[in-house]
């Protein structure tokens, strides 16, 4: 990851300090007045290389000025990290209430491709070798009657198989407390014949966080037990 953080950090030298490293514990905070303030991810012995959202945020030059296609949308943090032997690349997005999932995967991918943008240039920087995670984080429902309501809509979709991603996402969430995995190409955006074949055909893991109870304020996430938790429903 050091080859990584360094060579962004040579080849955008006059934003260096934009990129910098923090050992087993990020914090990502919500600036505004809202429900959901601030989301911890964690794991001992992890350094997170941290992509502060100055980086990338407000480049419409590069994004919607050029096409109609890309969006300026911007994710509120960006951290590689390795963990279990794994380079993955983060990408999350608070959210005020759990309805607002499918907003906030857009602007995680919006924000990817930004980033995307500016780090095919660097060495040790390979798509195909990340493995790609969107978070959003959010309040879960006020109460048992909301999540069961929702849950109904959601496995009659299932049954009538007209899912959108975002809804299987939240599905497997509610259900199983597991993530949701997809290729890009799958995503509803006009992207299949446009970008480049190694983007289209690389898989997101999409999840969804959510504290215990409906008026917590922030999260906490020790992303070693989380991802030995997919591990172990794979086997």
């Amino acid at each position: 990851m050091m080859e990584i953080t360094d060579t962004i950090q040579s080849l955008y030298n006059k934003n260096a300090a934009c990129i910098h490293c923090l050992s087993c514990k990020w914090e990502i905070s919500e600036p505004n007045d809202v429900p959901f303030k601030k989301m911890t991810f964690f794991k001992e012995g992890v350094t997170f290389g941290i992509i502060d959202d100055v980086f990338y945020k407000n480049i419409p030059n590069m994004t919607c000025n050029k096409s109609s296609f890309l969006k300026d949308a911007n994710c509120d943090g960006v951290s590689f990290c390795i963990v279990d032997g794994k380079m993955h690349l983060l990408f999350v997005d608070l959210k005020s209430n759990i309805a607002s999932i499918e907003k906030a995967f857009e602007q995680d991918f919006f924000t990817m491709l930004k980033i995307h943008m500016f780090f095919s240039l660097c060495r040790g920087y390979d798509l195909r070798n990340l493995t790609l995670d969107f978070f959003v984080a959010c309040p879960p429902y006020k109460d048992k009657d909301q999540e069961s309501d929702i849950l109904s809509q959601l496995n009659m979709a299932d049954e009538s198989d007209t899912l959108q991603y975002y809804q299987r996402c939240l599905l497997n969430h509610l259900l199983y407390k597991k993530e949701t995995i997809v290729k890009i190409e799958e995503l509803p955006f006009k992207i299949k014949n446009i970008l480049n074949e190694s983007i289209i055909t690389s898989q997101i893991h999409l999840h969804i966080y959510t504290p215990e109870s409906y008026g917590e304020s922030e999260g906490l996430l020790d992303l070693g037990d989380y991802f030995d938790n997919f591990t172990s429903l794979k086997k």
